[in-house]
């Protein structure tokens, strides 16, 4: 099967997973995507800072 027997929404969906592995568009969509990544992280790592600076007191 061949990308031109493709319907619609197999086109859609191919180009999807190649944007997403980064194969689409070149440097600018990886670079863009590491963007993403690194967002992710960081705003990983600040929740936990958040909960961590704002967690209830122990009651002992």
């Amino acid at each position: 099967m061949s990308y031109a027997d493709y319907g619609p929404l197999g086109r859609w969906l191919e180009f999807g997973i190649n944007v997403h592995l980064g194969q689409e568009f070149g440097l600018i969509n990886q670079l863009f995507l590491l963007a993403v990544c690194i967002a992710i992280i960081v705003m990983c790592v600040a929740a936990g800072v958040m909960w961590w600076k704002r967690r209830p007191a122990r009651q002992s």
